[in-house]
């Protein structure tokens, strides 16, 4: 696969949980479980409040590099991490 970035959305519209996101087909563990098949070996796991959307922003190597987090009633907060 040829791209710089893996976008991620995760909507919540129950309570709060945490979510298990792999970037391949490989089996995970957990309530709430997400695959993306783009060949990256990679797990991460998010906790996410109810009524909150989270934007994940992975490289290709699978390091996450950006978090917007929008909950209900509230402005978008965005977090930058090394990339």
């Amino acid at each position: 696969m040829d791209v710089d970035k893996i976008a991620v959305m995760l909507i919540n519209v129950g309570d709060k949980q945490t979510s298990n996101v792999r970037l391949n087909n490989d089996p995970i563990d957990g309530n709430c479980r997400v695959n993306i098949d783009v060949g990256v070996p990679v797990t991460v796991a998010q906790a996410i409040g109810g009524q909150t959307t989270l934007v994940l922003v992975f490289n290709r190597q699978g390091k996450l590099t950006k978090r917007i987090t929008y909950a209900d009633g509230s402005s978008p907060n965005e977090e930058i991490f090394d990339p």
